[in-house]
C-alpha cells in the first residue's frame, strides 16, 4: 500500500474475520482483494518500507463496530487454510488535501492519523499444509557454497 501522504505514519490493522464482503464501517473504501495461500508457519507481519517490521499503532482504530487496540503488527494464520484478503482504507480520499491545508511545518508524525488501513484475512478454503524444507547439513552447505566437499570429509 502506498499512502497518499508520504510524511506521516498511518495505522495498519491486520485482522482475521469471517466477514468476506462486509465493509468494516463507515468511511472505509475497498482498495484491493486478493487470494492468499499461507506458507510455512502462517505468520503474517506488517513491514515499513524503510524501517523493517512496523511499529505498534499509537491509538485504537474503529473496525467492525469495535476498537482494534494497538498491538504487535502481526497475525497468525492457519497454514492449512486459504484466505480471501481485502485491503481497506479510511480517510484516504481527502488525506492529501487535509495534509496540504495543515499549517506549514506542522508535526505530521504526532498529528492524528490522516489515513488508516485495514487488511482483513477471511478463511475461504483449505490446502495441504506446507511441508517444512529439509534442513541442509553442514557438509551439504559447504559443498554448495564452495563447489566441492570440505577437505576433512574427502
Amino acid at each position: 500500500m502506498r499512502s497518499r501522504v508520504q510524511v506521516h505514519t498511518a495505522p495498519v490493522v491486520l485482522a482475521l474475520s469471517s466477514r468476506h464482503d462486509q465493509a468494516p464501517g463507515d468511511g472505509w473504501e475497498l482498495l484491493a482483494s486478493v487470494a492468499y495461500r499461507p506458507v510455512h508457519a502462517g505468520r503474517m507481519a506488517a513491514f515499513d518500507t524503510m524501517n523493517g517490521l512496523a511499529g505498534s499503532a499509537g491509538e485504537a482504530v474503529g473496525v467492525f463496530g469495535r476498537q482494534a487496540v494497538p498491538g504487535a503488527p502481526a497475525i497468525e494464520l492457519d497454514p492449512s487454510r486459504t484466505y480471501d484478503v481485502r485491503v481497506w482504507a479510511q480517510g484516504r480520499s481527502d488525506s492529501r488535501e487535509r495534509f496540504d491545508a495543515a499549517a506549514p511545518g506542522a508535526d505530521t508524525e504526532r498529528a492524528p492519523a490522516l489515513e488508516a488501513y485495514l487488511i482483513v484475512f477471511a478463511p475461504s478454503g483449505t490446502q495441504e499444509p506446507p511441508v517444512p524444507a529439509a534442513r541442509e547439513s553442514r557438509h551439504d552447505r559447504l559443498t554448495r557454497i564452495h563447489g566441492r566437499s570440505p577437505l576433512n570429509s574427502r
